[in-house]
């Protein structure tokens, strides 16, 4: 199993390697050593770094996936080689059309890494794309990108790590960050995810996952872990607004949760198909939808076991909703040490829906002893930390 510590030796590792290498310049008008990007990256040797100059750079070509061997359109792809791409600024080096082309099926794509190398991105702006970086190789590391109006962020498929810091992400209607079980090793930190997204995050099979202090906005779904093979870390995260849920977690993953705060949604935490999110010191602060049978957390044929927590019912029928538990017998639901915005044990009960009240359910729900007042919580958020240094 690797580790998110490892994960990160080895992303330094690479980088540091990468300084001895050469760089080449890429400027629109000519004074750099090339014109174009994909130019630079053909010349380069492994190990060099390729400086973006200003402008938008649009041009594209037609170019072999690895994955799959289907052809498609891309403005730069990397292949047989170690390289970094480093712009001169979000806003100021653009990789995209500034009009959208209508999406094939997969559509173009910004930047592509191919197979069995390292590939790193920074400081710049990816726009209307299918894809902004879709990467096969060994390892990606993204810092300091915004990828707005794409279809879908990155799909990092790197078999030995991937890392996001200092990323925004706006308006990647599909997903912003998605990866299957090639992924191993998943770091997202201080990154912004805004504007409407079916699903912020979708991580299905991937191991070792760290996603920490970032802030999410509007979308359906911010995170999602699906598959036995999926398990890691959110913590230090702020949820601001949705429309769905806030986490997902589904089919057998394992996810924890820690010093998490969130705002309204549909729900703010679903588990089901035998998932299990364990946590502490997290703030569920109540959901916006009224009535119905939903709940700021729903759980279904899966494990919670969540400490020294706030976990309110806003607008919602229950605090906490419980179904369709038919097999293993009295699995325990531990919910113990929470305070529930009220210190009346009899409310507190009626707001989880459990055992209790449907003998169908095959579990046991554990809630004393809890908190008789707030408990002080206090997760750092993205925007957080950028208020310490103004």
């Amino acid at each position: 199993m690797k580790t998110t510590a490892g994960l990160t030796i080895a992303l330094t590792v690479i980088l540091a390697t990468n300084v001895f290498g050469g760089s080449l310049r890429v400027e629109l008008d000519g004074s750099g050593d090339y014109v174009g990007i994909q130019e630079a990256v053909n010349a380069a040797a492994s190990g060099d770094t390729i400086l973006i100059g200003p402008g938008r750079w649009d041009q594209m070509y037609t170019y072999t996936i690895p994955a799959g061997g289907w052809t498609d359109q891309v403005i730069v792809a990397v292949d047989n080689k170690d390289l970094t791409l480093v712009g001169s600024g979000q806003g100021v080096t653009i990789i995209g059309p500034e009009v959208a082309p209508p999406f094939g099926n997969p559509g173009p794509i910004a930047i592509v890494g191919g197979t069995d190398h390292d590939l790193t991105v920074k400081s710049m702006t990816i726009e209307n794309m299918r894809n902004g970086i879709y990467e096969w190789g060994k390892t990606l590391q993204v810092e300091d990108v915004h990828i707005r109006d794409c279809y879908l962020g990155s799909s990092p498929w790197a078999t030995h790590g991937a890392e996001y810091v200092g990323c925004l992400f706006e308006r990647c209607y599909e997903r912003g960050i998605a990866a299957g079980s090639r992924a191993s090793g998943m770091i997202i930190r201080n990154c912004e995810f805004i504007g409407w997204a079916q699903k912020h995050i979708s991580l299905q099979g991937v191991e070792d996952i760290l996603i920490e202090h970032c802030d999410f906005y509007t979308g359906n779904i911010s995170v999602q872990f699906e598959g036995s093979s999926s398990y890691g870390v959110v913590q230090d995260c702020v949820f601001h607004s949705g429309y769905g849920p806030h986490i997902v977690a589904t089919t057998y993953s394992h996810m924890t949760l820690n010093r998490c705060r969130m705002f309204g949604g549909i729900e703010q935490l679903h588990l089901v198909d035998y998932s299990v999110v364990t946590g502490e010191e997290n703030e569920f602060l109540g959901t916006n939808l009224e009535g119905g049978g939903f709940g700021t957390i729903v759980a279904q044929m899966a494990s919670l076991d969540l400490h020294d927590s706030h976990i309110y019912k806003g607008n919602a029928e229950y605090t906490v909703r419980f179904y369709d538990y038919p097999f293993f017998p009295n699995m325990g639901q531990h919910l113990e040490n929470n305070y529930w915005g009220t210190s009346d044990s009899d409310s507190i009960a009626a707001w989880i829906y459990n055992e209790d009240d449907d003998s169908s359910l095959n579990i046991q729900t554990f809630i004393e002893p809890f908190y008789d007042h707030p408990i002080p919580n206090e997760p750092a958020s993205m925007s957080d930390l950028k208020k310490m240094f103004r």
